[in-house]
């Protein structure tokens, strides 16, 4: 570990210094067997019960993101699990079933990636047998100096959106919209059938176990969102559902809030992306 860190750490080199810090994140959220030693088939939590049992009872249906590169193939950084096991499948198919979208959860290394997004896509179209719409980045880790090169290699690849423009550390509007967006191609001179919902609330904006200031805190960005009559595109991590009690009571306040909200216009990502493009 000493010389891993010491290389993420070489002077001049700000990718590895990145690299460096989210590993320690990654190792102090989740511990050091989890983050650097966890086998690939190895999952920690399982509470998508849970989940969409609440989902149903407020009449709500979102999206779940699954990556199909793991570290054991891509970067330190990558997930964990294999979304070729059965009971993957099992669940995606459950998951469609029920009214749920399921996206792609693009690895950590993608924007470097020569080939692009598409082998992935194509990955999970196979493993779900059906035609992914969407996908979230792994960190966010879109093109750092030009965003929309990675949009362009999205749309390129048959998706019809992404929701990954947004901060890994607070709420906020990083596109400088609370709306969807459709990102201009220059080549083509026009704006692609594509949009990009951004992300404005997460999680891990959150503080894990103070459950009045999460709760406080997704209620107060709701309240803004519905004041700029915009969109507000909320990041929840299914493996935390059980071991961090304030974000899980903050995404039930959240749903709570919007089910008694009866002017709010509630979908999966993939539905609104498809009204905004008018394809309905």
């Amino acid at each position: 570990m000493g010389r891993l860190m010491r290389s993420f750490l070489t002077p001049g080199n700000p990718s590895r210094r990145a690299d460096y810090w989210r590993m320690r994140t990654e190792i102090k959220t989740r511990g050091f067997y989890d983050a650097c030693l966890a086998p690939a088939t190895r999952r920690r939590e399982w509470d998508f019960h849970d989940v969409c049992e609440f989902e149903r009872q407020c009449g709500f249906r979102s999206a779940f993101y699954f990556a199909v590169v793991n570290r054991t193939r891509g970067h330190a950084c990558d997930v964990t699990y294999d979304a070729a096991l059965s009971r993957y499948r099992r669940l995606f198919e459950t998951l469609k079933s029920g009214g749920w979208e399921v996206g792609l959860h693009a690895a950590y290394a993608t924007k470097d990636a020569a080939e692009g997004i598409a082998p992935q896509v194509q990955r999970l179209n196979a493993l779900t047998g059906d035609t992914v719409r969407g996908v979230r980045h792994h960190y966010l880790q879109v093109d750092h100096e030009c965003p929309d090169r990675s949009l362009m290699d999205h749309a390129d690849a048959g998706l019809q959106y992404d929701t990954s423009i947004g901060f890994n550390d607070c709420p906020g509007f990083r596109a400088g919209v609370a709306l969807p967006y459709q990102p201009y191609d220059a080549k083509r001179g026009a704006a692609r059938d594509f949009v990009e919902l951004p992300l404005t609330i997460a999680d891990m904006h959150l503080p894990k176990d103070d459950v009045a200031r999460a709760v406080g805190m997704v209620i107060d960005h709701l309240h803004r969102v519905r004041g700029l009559g915009g969109l507000a595109v909320l990041d929840w991590h299914v493996g935390h559902w059980h071991t961090a009690p304030a974000w899980r009571a903050a995404y039930v306040a959240a749903c709570e809030f919007l089910a008694a909200d009866k002017q709010a216009f509630v979908a999966t990502p993939r539905d609104i992306a498809t009204w905004w493009l008018g394809d309905t």
